[in-house]
């Protein structure tokens, strides 16, 4: 897997959370408007996944700097 790889999926997980939680805030504006009494489920997974999304996004993101940071070193002389 290429620096590059490691950064779309970094992305992609960081679109994947950015999603959720708007989702995570239009569902708490309904209830408000019409309660319903599986909300706190609804918002219990979509924050689960809000937040795996967010730390696969850094950890991928890390892993694609620091693969980077290796193959410059790599190519640099001396």
């Amino acid at each position: 897997m290429t620096a590059a790889d490691l950064q779309r999926r970094s992305r992609l997980a960081w679109g994947l959370c950015a999603i959720c939680l708007l989702f995570l805030l239009e569902t708490w504006n309904a209830d408000r408007i019409r309660p319903h009494p599986a909300s706190p489920f609804i918002w219990a997974a979509l924050g689960l996944v809000a937040v795996v999304a967010g730390g696969m996004a850094l950890r991928l993101g890390v892993a694609a700097r620091r693969m980077r940071a290796r193959a410059d070193a790599a190519d640099r002389p001396g």
